[in-house]
């Protein structure tokens, strides 16, 4: 079978979907329309039959394996975005009862849960947390996130949306700062515990990625908004202990009304003894 620019004129585009030539016949020709199409500009330039009109890019072949990843996408994004969430909030945080700091608070956890203070590794992890939020820039924005808190979404890693996978933190990427491992513990294996109890989220504070990713959630939610918006995601296998942990950990040390959505059964029936429920209207 000839090619477009074979059965045409010599100075049409050989590019499929492009219907136009060259306009210039005595100048260099490259095989293509114009540079729009050489070098894979937008728009076509004053050389070209076209100029001034967009580029038409070549509708993807896809392969057999590659239909049934979207196919895969799609389901997983519909069943996603037709199950209905609950909306939590934490019973308590470090301004109830106090105001406490970070460490502080921290260490009245590790109290309340094992009797004895936290342990000055966990101290030291959770510094720069510490230091990030008692910033000036912290302070200021503090207002704003009390009358419009974050939502916090919770996540199984296979069932991430589309609208959230950018912003997502995912805690089970291996080789990753923010991977946090399941089977260290044996509270994470545990059937009866979900991140909202407490003594699972005393071991994700002693986890070294813990801080990490509580910073870059701050971080996120505070200083990057234009690239990844006002609300926070959490990921990990199945939306119970790791990324659960978490989102209460931020709730109770950062802020203290975000929302905290959560979709699996388990999740919500936990969350409905250790939570206030949140009705939105």
């Amino acid at each position: 079978m000839k090619r477009r620019h074979d059965r045409c004129s010599p100075f049409q585009c050989r590019r499929d979907t492009c219907p136009y030539a060259h306009r210039y016949k005595d100048a260099t020709w490259h095989g293509h329309c114009c540079n729009a199409c050489f070098q894979g500009y937008e728009y076509h330039t004053p050389n070209c039959q076209g100029h001034g009109d967009r580029v038409l890019q070549p509708v993807p072949q896809l392969g057999k394996r590659s239909r049934v990843l979207q196919q895969a996408n799609k389901a997983c994004e519909t069943s996603q975005t037709q199950k209905s969430m609950c909306d939590f909030r934490v019973w308590r945080s470090r301004w109830d009862d106090g105001p406490f700091s970070v460490l502080e608070y921290i260490d009245l956890m590790f109290r309340e849960e094992r009797g004895k203070p936290a342990p000055p590794k966990v101290i030291k992890n959770w510094e720069r947390v510490a230091l990030l939020c008692d910033s000036r820039a912290m302070k200021d924005l503090r207002d704003e996130s009390y009358i419009c808190p974050p939502r916090i979404y919770v996540y199984k890693a296979t069932e991430v949306p589309a609208r959230h996978k950018d912003i997502c933190i995912n805690c089970i990427v291996r080789n990753s700062r923010f991977f946090i491992g399941h089977s260290e513990h044996q509270t994470f294996r545990s059937c009866d515990v979900t991140g909202a109890d407490l003594c699972v989220q005393v071991n994700l504070l002693m986890e070294a990625n813990a801080p990490i990713i509580v910073e870059e959630c701050i971080l996120r939610r505070e200083f990057l908004t234009k690239m990844y918006g006002r609300d926070l995601a959490l990921a990990c296998k199945h939306a119970t202990h790791r990324s659960l942990g978490l989102a209460a950990i931020i709730c109770q040390l950062i802020y203290s009304r975000a929302i905290i959505k959560v979709g699996t059964a388990r999740t919500i029936a936990a969350c409905r003894k250790q939570m206030c429920e949140v009705h939105e209207q």
